[in-house]
């Protein structure tokens, strides 16, 4: 198999000259995407003083920063590949690879085959390329809801019946929509209780929002948290009022019949 890199051809059998310029043109893609840093993007030291770039084939990219105080910052401090060792059996073209192929939900016998490196490599990796993803959506994270936005909140159907019986959820799915972003949140809560519930809400969701609930106990306390509490009765109606028409807001903290 040959992967179409962003202009490069990546194969599994390549020569040692070529491995040495596969691995140099791996490191060019992810300097291109911002991945990890060229010689251009010079940092600033911790002691104020500006960093110049100086060759050092000791490193791993060639060259390292320096400031006219002596210190030294390894150019992937704080990379994808602070702590990935590219010499050896792992280059960063077989790293590329690996994404591309991970991103294409390939299995890990289908990675480990297609991509020449030992299956432990496979398991660590795509470890690895799961909890870029994750940090990236925690560093990420905003509140949904706001002023003059209604929150819809409720215990949700996440996953099919034959899932939930095996025992393979343990807990609640919980989850609400912005009816004006349409953003969402989800998570798996351990129970419905109140102090579960209210304190997830609070996480997930901006104080100023509007709350639409069901009548489950638990929500009793939203009002006292957001700006306000509605109610839904779904032994009477699903929505209320219809989704074309604004909610109506009264004192005590149920939508208006």
């Amino acid at each position: 198999m040959f992967i179409h890199v962003y202009g490069y051809f990546l194969g599994p059998d390549f020569s040692d000259e070529e491995r040495k310029l596969a691995g140099k043109q791996g490191e060019i893609i992810f300097k291109h995407f911002g991945v990890i840093p060229d010689d251009f993007d010079v940092p600033v030291c911790h002691c104020g003083e500006p960093l110049y770039c100086v060759t050092d084939a000791t490193r791993k990219l060639g060259y390292r920063f320096k400031c006219v105080n002596g210190h030294r910052l390894n150019p992937t401090k704080n990379t994808f590949l602070e702590y990935v060792h590219t010499a050896g059996e792992l280059g960063c073209h077989k790293i590329i690879q690996m994404i591309y192929l991970w991103v294409a939900k390939a299995n890990t016998t289908t990675i480990q085959q297609e991509v020449k490196v030992s299956t432990e490599t496979v398991v660590a990796y795509t470890e690895y390329f799961r909890d870029v993803p994750l940090k990236i959506a925690y560093h990420d994270f905003e509140q949904i809801g706001g002023r003059n936005d209604i929150v819809e909140i409720d215990e949700t159907h996440l996953f099919r019946q034959n899932i939930m019986m095996a025992g393979k959820w343990r807990g609640v799915p919980f989850g609400g929509i912005s009816r004006t972003t349409k953003k969402v949140f989800g998570t798996i809560v351990p129970d419905r209780s109140a102090d579960t519930l209210i304190s997830i809400a609070q996480q997930f969701i901006d104080d100023e929002s509007f709350i639409c609930s069901d009548m489950w106990r638990a929500y009793n306390t939203c009002g006292q948290i957001f700006s306000e509490h509605g109610v839904v009765n779904h032994t009477v109606n699903f929505v209320e009022p219809p989704k074309h028409l604004p909610p109506i807001w009264v004192p005590a903290g149920r939508f208006s019949t």
